[in-house]
């Protein structure tokens, strides 16, 4: 959560909006991203299950392969500082992400009984989500050091501005679509 902050007020103070757009979605989360528009690394997989009042969590099977990567991937829209938390908490534990009404209604006609169904995700996949933010953010901040930007104090120059654009624009821009205006090249 801090580090995003601070990527917040370099990215503000800097003016590049492609790093402020993606900033918000990982302090605030994805709520109203499509699935398809989420990053790559917040599209996870785990174990679709359902919940058996006799046995507990049992594996949901199927041999239509469209079905299973349907019932197994998990896109995540929590802000960042929640996954973190949620990935730090019992440690033995796994972590529940039911699926969509809609997707689960199919699921109990499918069964034929009234079942809670949900993908198991890993801790540790969740975990990773927190680690690539955290990645991304040291990658553009060495990058923009390397490309002079040094922002003293948070304070940035007008030529440190212009030097950050492109080096902004290579690590977020694949990240949140296109942010603006697309011309000319």
């Amino acid at each position: 959560g801090d580090l995003l902050r601070r990527a917040r007020m370099a990215s503000s103070k800097l003016g590049v909006n492609s790093a402020a757009t993606w900033v918000d979605h990982e302090t605030n989360g994805y709520g109203q991203v499509k699935p398809k528009d989420l990053p790559t690394y917040r599209v996870i997989r785990g174990q679709p299950k359902f919940f058996n009042p006799y046995n507990g969590w049992c594996p949901i099977m199927t041999d239509d392969e469209e079905m299973a990567e349907l019932l197994s991937t998990a896109h995540l829209y929590q802000p960042a500082a929640v996954l973190e938390k949620l990935a730090k908490e019992d440690a033995k534990g796994m972590l529940h992400l039911p699926h969509s009404m809609a997707l689960n209604r199919l699921i109990r006609k499918q069964m034929e009984f009234d079942a809670e169904s949900a993908i198991i995700l890993d801790r540790a996949a969740v975990w990773g989500v927190v680690d690539k933010v955290r990645n991304l953010i040291l990658d553009w901040a060495l990058d923009l050091e390397r490309a002079g930007v040094l922002g003293e104090g948070l304070i940035f120059s007008v030529n440190e501005k212009a030097k950050a654009m492109p080096v902004t624009n290579n690590y977020f821009a694949q990240n949140i679509g296109v942010a603006g205006n697309v011309n000319g090249g």
